[in-house]
C-alpha cells in the first residue's frame, strides 16, 4: 500500500509539473543532465546545506543512534536544496518564473516527507 501511495503522489506530482509549466508558459531548458549553478553563491550554500545535512545524518544515525531505521531523510534534504534553489531563482531572474517550479517541488517533497514521518 505504501508503495502504490509513493507511485501515485510521484504520478500526481509530476502531471502537477506539467500543467504549472503549461500554464506559466515556461519554456523547456535543457542545461545538460544536471543543472548549472545561478553563481558562486549558489554552489556555496549548495555545498554547505549538503554538508550540513551529511554531518547531521552521521551524528543522528552513528553516534547518537537515533532514527536508525528511517531511509527517507534524504527527501527532506532534496527538498531543502530545492526551497535554496528557488530562493536564489528568485533574487537573481526573478522574471524566468523558474523559481515556481523550484518552488513547487519543495513544497511536494515536504509533504511527501510529511506524509512519510505519519505514515511510519
Amino acid at each position: 500500500m505504501f508503495l502504490i501511495c509513493t507511485i501515485l503522489y510521484t504520478i500526481a506530482f509530476w502531471f502537477g509539473s506539467l500543467w504549472l509549466k503549461k500554464k506559466l508558459n515556461l519554456p523547456r531548458e535543457t542545461n545538460g543532465w544536471l543543472y548549472k549553478h545561478m553563481n558562486r553563491w549558489h554552489r556555496f550554500g549548495e555545498m554547505a546545506i549538503v554538508a550540513v545535512v551529511i554531518a547531521a545524518l552521521l551524528m543522528t544515525r552513528l553516534v547518537m543512534g537515533w532514527r536508525t531505521s528511517s531511509h527517507h531523510d534524504c527527501i527532506l534534504a532534496v527538498s531543502v536544496l530545492l526551497a535554496f534553489r528557488s530562493f536564489v531563482e528568485r533574487r537573481l531572474n526573478p522574471k524566468s518564473r523558474q523559481h515556481i517550479l523550484s518552488a513547487y517541488a519543495s513544497m511536494s517533497g515536504l509533504i511527501l516527507y510529511t506524509g512519510i514521518e505519519w505514515w511510519m
